[in-house]
């Protein structure tokens, strides 16, 4: 195996080749969906770095005030900065 393959960054999954012998195959982990600070799953895409960087920025992220935050904890954060 090269060395640098043997980073756990890319999956693993051994696969066996016609000629009998056995072999990994490397595949990207799969990206777990964005969270807000209260444990909600936000509506955005869940891409790799690279992938997300190459959609456009409606796209990345939500058009609203403090997105990356769920509505619920934003509705509560503009309510104190708007009473403070």
């Amino acid at each position: 195996m090269k060395p640098a393959k043997r980073t756990r960054a890319q999956k693993r999954t051994r696969v066996v080749v016609p000629g009998g012998k056995t072999k990994f195959h490397f595949r990207k982990k799969k990206v777990g969906k964005a969270i807000c600070s209260c444990g909600a799953k936000l509506i955005r895409p869940s891409f790799r770095a690279i992938a997300m960087q190459k959609l456009p920025k409606v796209q990345r992220r939500s058009n609203r005030a403090l997105p990356n935050s769920c509505p619920k904890c934003a509705r509560e954060i503009l309510r104190k900065r708007a009473r403070a």
